[in-house]
């Protein structure tokens, strides 16, 4: 310091002795090298507005205020932000103000890296509304108290503590003299180890043992946001280095002011946007979806018992459409051939057969020429008849093999306005418990009945009112999430809910909703359905538009910025990926272990693999006869059916063979001579010959006729 500003400071001290009967301990204040010049000192005394005229002629850099309600300002006003570190002195108060006030209007226009109090008894430190103005006020600055009747030990307020927590320390400077690099060392050594600093503890009292040990992070630390289980990580293993922690648990603090870091939490509800509130840190958003579980789906062919599945790749318009045409122009062909001398129903069968080799890709001799007809009528079905055709040569170039054996996934609601409009029934075991501040606290059996329904339909917009009145009546909630509810969905039987519960038809398509938390039960109740077979669980999980956000409020504590910094690495090293599937599979194992202890063998060596399936394309993998059996169960018809019209064919020739062996044909020759002149017979010789059987007997008479 300046010889000029020593003066003026020894004239304070002097002054601060007579007026008050009490100063700044000799040793902080009668030490040259104490402060170094790039600091201003800023007194603030307490006295009335009289002691003003004390310092009139005092000048800058020391900054000399009143300290009452009014803050009259003494002599200059506060620096600006290119000034230089502050460093603060504020002595003792023997007035009724409170030196909270004081340090309150300090830090409200200067910014002082250190401030020196001195305070009357070190004992009323622990005064709440001490603590409480030190935690709004003190971000970057250094509190050290000190007192007159103890002069070599001094307090320290850890910074960025959010409740009372002080530390009383013995400070013996080198050569009987203590200097600011030793004060400030000894306050980096306090805030780095912790010191007696306090950190809530939730765990309840009456179950010490409720949450086992974790390794090093021995004991753990209740999930803040009440919301039950284990807490995610464990914050000392995160934050890699040794911090001497005294936990506290809360249910023993008698006091309000003893809590450390206390958090507290709120749910409130938003609609497609979030809120921002004063004094939050930190947020969760956690949303609502839903999956639908439906049958599954089977292959037209193999699935179903019904022959009638082979025409599945078309709908019934286009078959209808095709058999019109066929039997269309075969009638039209049948009417322009005049030769037929059977009936109609016989005659158009040539035709159809002719039509049906066609469309099923046979071109035979001849078989082209029925459309050659000078007819409008088969012109116009000709159009209507190659339609079908390229759709049915599509099909055999592949495509009827994919839509025959390949399965299709059903059409489910892809929105929660598709779902309330599906009217599908809703299946949801969210509970909630919560805690008025006028009633005790009570537990809801359903949440999207009892909280989050009324809510939404009051005070978020009104483009929800209808969606809720209509989604309100399928929502069913069960009390019980139990096996019995897993073995009735997978065998598509109906449930009962439980008590004051209907029947619900979980046998039919259905959806499951819940939270979006950190364990995702629809993500467990997926691999277990899985694992059970029987219905499909479609793992598309699609969000609500409504959601509840977790407010967590509170003021900066020790540990914040330690663990966003360290979260951060953690995050971008891919080793918090790593930590968060390890505790999903734990959960998922615990989850399969209480409903399907029997399915654990095969959900273990499906983690331990990876669960990763082999991919086939589907034009490598083999067709089953199961699959394909109607297919073969025609083919073997129609071979049966051409094998007997062939046998009898065969019978029918050979039958004719032998008739007519045993009675000939018998040619009959009509010989007519003519002899003459001038175109007149002269005579005519006409031979007949008698035949023998029915046609010989017709002939013969027509003989006779003639002859």
């Amino acid at each position: 310091m300046k010889s000029a500003e020593i003066i003026h400071l020894t004239e304070l001290i002097l002054y601060a002795r007579i007026v008050r009967s009490a100063t700044f301990p000799p040793k902080f204040m009668t030490t040259p090298d104490f402060f170094s010049e790039k600091y201003v000192l800023h007194f603030v005394t307490v006295s009335d507005r009289d002691a003003s005229k004390f310092f009139r002629d005092v000048k800058n850099p020391l900054l000399i205020e009143t300290g009452g309600h009014d803050m009259t300002k003494i002599m200059t006003p506060y620096p600006s932000k290119s000034s230089p570190q502050f460093i603060s002195i504020l002595p003792s108060s023997s007035h009724n103000l409170p030196t909270t006030q004081l340090l309150t209007n300090i830090v409200k226009g200067i910014k002082s890296k250190y401030i020196f109090a001195d305070v009357s008894s070190l004992q009323k430190l622990s005064e709440k509304h001490y603590a409480h103005v030190i935690l709004k006020l003190l971000e970057i600055s250094v509190l050290i108290l000190y007192s007159i009747s103890k002069q070599d030990k001094i307090v320290f307020y850890l910074n960025q503590i959010t409740r009372e927590d002080i530390r009383l320390v013995s400070i013996r400077g080198g050569h009987g003299s203590i200097t600011l690099v030793e004060l400030q060392a000894a306050w980096d050594k306090i805030n780095k180890n912790l010191q007696g600093s306090i950190l809530v503890d939730y765990t309840p009292p009456d179950r010490p043992g409720y949450f086992p040990h974790w390794g090093d992070c021995a004991r753990s630390i209740y999930r803040l946001n009440r919301q039950g289980g284990q807490i995610k990580y464990c914050i000392f293993s995160v934050l890699k280095e040794t911090y001497n922690v005294t936990t506290l648990p809360i249910m023993r603090a008698k006091n309000a002011g003893v809590r450390i870091g206390f958090i507290e939490f709120k749910i409130l509800l938003s609609s497609d946007r979030l809120h921002l509130f004063s004094g939050m840190f930190q947020m969760a958003l956690d949303n609502f979806v839903f999956a639908v579980t439906t049958k599954i789906p089977s292959s037209p062919i193999g699935g179903n018992d019904d022959v009638g599945a082979l025409f599945s790749p078309f709908n019934r318009f286009t078959w209808s459409c095709l058999l019109l045409s066929c039997v269309l122009i075969a009638g039209l062909n049948m009417y322009r051939n005049r030769e037929h001398s059977l009936t109609p129903v016989i005659s158009i069968v040539p035709e159809f057969v002719s039509m049906i080799s066609l469309f099923l890709g046979q071109l035979g001799s001849g078989l082209d020429q029925i459309f050659y007809r000078e007819q409008v009528p088969i012109s116009s079905m000709t159009f209507c008849f190659f339609g079908g055709y390229i759709l049915m040569e599509n099909l055999y170039k592949g495509e009827i093999f994919a839509v025959l054996t390949v399965q299709n996934l059903p059409d489910v609601p892809k929105t929660f306005e598709d779902l309330v409009k599906s009217n599908l029934l809703t299946v949801t075991n969210t509970k909630m418990h919560v805690m008025p501040e006028s009633t005790i606290g009570m537990d809801l059996p359903c949440m999207m009945n009892y909280k989050i329904i009324p809510e939404v339909s009051e005070t978020l917009a009104t483009k929800f009112d209808s969606l809720m009145a209509q989604f309100h009546p399928n929502l069913k909630c069960i009390n019980r999430l139990n096996n019995t509810f897993f073995d009735h969905v997978s065998k598509s039987k109906p449930y009962f809910g439980g008590k004051n519960s209907t029947l619900l038809a979980v046998h039919e398509t259905f959806a499951f909703l819940d939270r979006a938390i950190i364990i995702v039960l629809l993500e467990y109740y997926f691999n277990l359905m899985k694992m059970i077979g029987g219905r499909l669980v479609m793992e598309k999980l699609v969000e609500t538009p409504f959601s509840m956000n977790y407010f967590v409020e509170g003021a900066k504590n020790f540990m914040q910025d330690k663990l966003y910094t360290k979260f951060g690495q953690l995050s971008q090293s891919g080793i918090l990926q790593g930590w968060e599937n390890l505790e999903k599979i734990l959960h998922q194992i615990s989850f399969m272990d209480n409903y399907k202890p029997e399915l654990m063998g095969r959900f273990l060596a499906k983690l331990i693999s990876g669960g990763k399936k082999e991919i086939i394309f589907h034009e490598a993998e083999p067709v089953s006869l199961h699959i394909m059996k109607y297919i073969f169960a025609l083919w073997a018809l129609c071979v049966g059916v051409d094998g007997m019209v062939w046998m009898a064919e065969w019978v029918w020739y050979d039958c004719g063979e032998s008739g007519r062996k045993q009675s000939p044909d018998v040619i009959l020759i009509v010989r007519i001579e003519k002899r003459g002149t001038g175109g007149k017979p002269l005579f005519e010789k006409r031979a007949c010959q008698k035949f023998e059987g029915s046609v010989g007997s017709h002939i013969e008479k027509r003989c006779k006729e003639t002859c």
